[in-house]
């Protein structure tokens, strides 16, 4: 597995967050166009133990059941809405490109596996090496707006050579490769009692995030692809076959 850490998008939000966290979220995770972002800083984190709504602390290697049914509403809810989305398409719809520095939906489709794979082996390797105390995060709170922020299509930077589409995939089998590395994060987040919360690894535009943030990133990373898809789907020279049985 490659030491080169991979990296999540940010762009328009299904939220709507005020202008000031607009303006704090205008920061990519993963790379799409080969367009450049703008990097903001983020709020600090405090990697020792979490209050719960009690009032009440808990040991920091422990999910709660409300996060880990988060986690688990999260890639499902993500998972539907991309099949949803692409389910059906043709050749012709798969492979349409708007402008020339514009990915196609295939592109798109076969960058979320990519991405959704090496993110789940990073945080599997992550864990490897003991819980980290004294370690803080971007984001103690914050992870609504870590998924915002990803979903968020606001900035853009150019994708890193190990994880741009390059027609690896064929058609047939983009879905399927999808499938496979949701298939294999869900039954990792469903079944794990690893110490997420006090494991740590280093965004390279938020900073520390904890594991079980990553794994929140890996549903917002594909919710940030299925938008950029459908605005590909939306734009005027798509194919009008689609656009027909979209609308009827």
């Amino acid at each position: 597995m490659t030491s080169q850490p991979p990296q999540l998008i940010a762009g328009p939000s299904t939220r709507s967050p005020s202008a000031e966290q607009s303006a704090r979220l205008t920061v990519s995770v993963t790379a799409e166009d080969p367009n450049l972002e703008e990097k903001n800083d983020f709020w600090s984190y405090d990697g020792g133990q979490r209050a719960v709504k009690d009032g009440t602390s808990r040991r920091e290697n422990e999910l709660t059941s409300a996060e880990r049914e988060t986690l688990l509403r999260h890639l499902e809810e993500s998972r539907e809405r991309l099949l949803r989305m692409a389910n059906n398409l043709s050749r012709e719809e798969l492979h349409y490109r708007p402008a020339e520095d514009r990915w196609t939906v295939a592109e798109c489709l076969e960058h979320i596996a990519m991405v959704e794979a090496r993110v789940l082996g990073l945080i599997q390797k992550t864990l490897e090496a003991g819980p980290d105390a004294s370690k803080r995060s971007a984001l103690d709170g914050k992870d609504d707006d870590l998924i915002a922020g990803t979903v968020a299509r606001v900035a853009r930077f150019k994708a890193p050579e190990y994880v741009v589409p390059a027609g690896r995939c064929p058609d047939d089998q983009l879905l399927k490769e999808f499938e496979g590395a949701r298939q294999q994060t869900h039954a990792f987040a469903a079944s794990t009692n690893a110490d997420l919360r006090s494991h740590f690894y280093k965004h390279p535009a938020f900073g520390d995030l904890d594991l079980y943030q990553w794994l929140l990133l890996i549903a917002a990373h594909c919710d940030r692809h299925r938008v950029q898809s459908e605005e590909v789907m939306a734009s005027p020279g798509f194919p009008r076959a689609r656009q027909t049985n979209a609308s009827a």
